[in-house]
């Protein structure tokens, strides 16, 4: 039997997949680079917006300046 892959992710499990912290996870919701959808009083991100956001950084990384002024070690 395989394992169901998940549609969309909780802060945690989204925390791991992206490997960023919760403060980075609600500083990108805070700037509009990632969408949270409530469901059940739940903060779900849906996996494609957060695969979307791995590629949109891959295409266009962030200057190292920028990284060292917000925090952002990778």
């Amino acid at each position: 039997m395989s394992a169901i892959t998940p549609a969309a992710f909780t802060i945690d499990q989204a925390t791991k997949y992206l490997a960023v912290s919760r403060a980075q996870i609600y500083r990108l919701f805070r700037s509009g680079e990632l969408k949270a959808a409530k469901v059940g009083g739940r903060t779900l991100i849906r996996r494609v917006d957060a695969d979307e956001l791995l590629s949109r950084a891959v295409e266009n990384p962030l200057p190292a300046a920028y990284r060292a002024s917000k925090g952002i070690l990778a």
